[in-house]
C-alpha cells in the first residue's frame, strides 16, 4: 500500500473529501457521511461530492474541543 504518512495539518490538502477526512479522524466512511450532513459542520458539495477546507475542518475541531472542556468543567 502507498500511503504517505502526515504529520501536520499543512500537509493536507486544501479541499479534502470524506474519504481523507475520515482517515484523518479515525472514523468510518458512513459515519464521516453522517458528520457532513451535521448542521454545525462546515462541509458542503461540490457537485455530488461532499468536501470540507482543511481550516474549516480544524477550526470546527478547535471549537469542539474547547466546547467539551467548558461541558466538562460546569459539570465538575
Amino acid at each position: 500500500m502507498n500511503q504517505k504518512l502526515l504529520h501536520t495539518e499543512n500537509e493536507l490538502p486544501l479541499i479534502l473529501p470524506a474519504k481523507t477526512v475520515a482517515k484523518v479522524l479515525g472514523i468510518s466512511l458512513p459515519f464521516c457521511y453522517e458528520l457532513f450532513r451535521s448542521d454545525d459542520f462546515p462541509a458542503f458539495r461540490i457537485s455530488t461530492r461532499w468536501v470540507v477546507t482543511r481550516d474549516a475542518l480544524f477550526e470546527w475541531l478547535d471549537k469542539q474541543t474547547h466546547r467539551n472542556k467548558s461541558d466538562f468543567i460546569r459539570k465538575v
